[in-house]
């Protein structure tokens, strides 16, 4: 973890605590540049998470770190995106954790899962039906899905007890807050926590919990050399590869064993940023049943389709999906200067790579220091979310809009003007994307297409003396 700069998921309960107290006093020892915290207010228990949310302020703030909270009504999100309470929470928390730690310049997320969140894991998979994916666990360490795959998350607690971290707690008088909904058993993981656990260890085995985490070491094991044969193999029935489509071909990918199949499959799935969460068996077998020729088309998750053609399997972003996006009406929209500004449905962030695009909520826009080294070196990596901008080269107020047919700007680093369109197809951004992403302009005309590249003519100097973060919240 040398030289790297950390964040810690905090909700205030004793496994999180133990993450904060001893990556803390570990801080030096571990390399870390830079410590930053972040917690997520989920608003289900009223005072109660309020009071959470105060105590890790007090907490951190008394340990040293900077930190970071968010108030979401994820009761709210989870009746919109018709999922379970548990399923709105982890996609809300970890989508708040990825913009924090973008805001933030963190490449590592650090999170209090123990063994005891492991064992649990892999027997709630196990009751609704998993693959070898599922009977791994909980990784110690995985890369964020692109574009935010620079960012690590790492479990640095996974092979520790939860009375282990009680234990500890205790001995160094470190204070936790009680989570009331953890004894709820209304929800699944805790029926099994509370109900199914104690019983499988009072009357089949006291070292359930030890089985459990033994047979997801294996599984993991065997998972990560199916990846790399998965991996080797995708070259001999890759046809094409793009940002928005990949084509197999048919005869090659029915010659390997299905258990190879299924792993390039997923492999795929995974290259073209589909969440392999949202992958039911019932998908496997569609995607089986389109290369056996039982299917001729199927839908995916998240608007995705797969396809048999001519002896192509076929797997593309529908096009439904893209008309839907390429028919919205953007409205240019006052960004506050410093401050938090919503912006309408529609706009789109591109990575660097031009693999991505993906929806923005906010723009955050805040003073900054100067520090012209690490805007230098901000300039050079694919944190695409956020840059740093010299407020004296602005002309007026800024806006975010879309871009405009023939407009040109000089990007950083050009020696010229360049037509936006052209520039966008030097990036590789989807024709369907392009007029939607969000552009940021003053004045002069364009500040930032956000996610690819500022104009040469705002960029941080060592002659600069007031500097803007320019920001945007997915």
């Amino acid at each position: 973890m040398a030289d790297r700069s950390c964040l810690l998921a905090v909700s205030g309960g004793a496994d999180s605590m133990a993450l904060l107290v001893g990556i803390a006093r570990l801080q030096e020892r571990l390399d870390i540049r830079d410590l930053h915290v972040a917690h997520l207010n989920h608003q289900l228990r009223g005072d109660q998470s309020d009071a959470d949310e105060h105590f890790v302020r007090q907490q951190a703030e008394a340990l040293g770190p900077p930190v970071t909270t968010e108030r979401l009504d994820v009761a709210t999100e989870a009746q919109r995106n018709g999922e379970s309470l548990e399923t709105a929470a982890r996609h809300c928390r970890y989508a708040f954790l990825a913009r924090t730690a973008r805001r933030t310049g963190c490449r590592i997320v650090a999170t209090a899962h123990t063994a005891d969140d492991q064992a649990e894991t892999i027997l709630h998979r196990i009751l609704r039906g998993t693959g070898l994916r599922g009977l791994a666990g909980i990784p110690a360490v995985r890369q964020l899905p692109p574009p935010d795959d620079s960012i690590l998350i790492v479990r640095p607690l996974l092979d520790i007890s939860r009375s282990e971290i009680e234990s500890f707690l205790c001995s160094e008088n470190v204070p936790w807050r009680q989570d009331n909904s953890n004894t709820d058993t209304t929800f699944t993981r805790n029926r099994i926590r509370h109900e199914l656990l104690p019983l499988l260890r009072q009357q089949y085995n006291p070292q359930v919990n030890t089985a459990l985490l033994r047979l997801g070491q294996v599984a993991a094991q065997i998972e990560a050399l199916l990846n790399e044969d998965a991996a080797a193999l995708l070259p001999s029935v890759l046809k094409e590869q793009s940002d928005a489509r990949v084509v197999l071909d048919i005869p090659a990918l029915s010659q390997l064993q299905q258990l190879r199949q299924i792993q390039v499959l997923s492999h795929v799935i995974h290259l073209l940023g589909i969440p392999q969460g949202s992958l039911g068996f019932e998908h496997v077998l569609a995607l089986l049943g389109t290369v056996s020729g039982e299917q001729s088309a199927h839908d995916l998750p998240q608007e995705w389709t797969v396809r048999r053609a001519n002896q192509e399997l076929i797997i593309e972003r529908s096009r439904s999906a893209d008309r839907d996006v390429a028919n919205l009406l953007l409205k240019p929209v006052s960004l506050s200067v410093p401050g938090l500004t919503e912006l309408p449905k529609g706009y789109c962030l591109a990575d660097r790579s031009g693999i991505c695009c993906r929806a923005v909520q906010q723009f955050l826009i805040e003073k900054k220091e100067i520090d012209v080294q690490s805007a230098l070196e901000r300039s050079r990596t694919i944190d695409t979310s956020c840059e740093v901008v010299d407020a004296d080269c602005l002309a007026g107020g800024l806006t975010l809009r879309q871009w405009q047919e023939g407009e040109r700007f000089i990007p950083l680093g050009a020696g010229g003007h360049k037509k936006v369109g052209d520039f966008l197809t030097d990036n590789k951004v989807p024709t369907a994307y392009r007029k939607h992403l969000a552009v940021v302009a003053d004045e002069k005309g364009i500040v930032w297409i956000c996610g690819l590249r500022i104009a040469e003519r705002v960029k941080v100097t060592d002659k600069t003396r007031q500097a803007l973060a320019l920001g945007v919240l997915t």
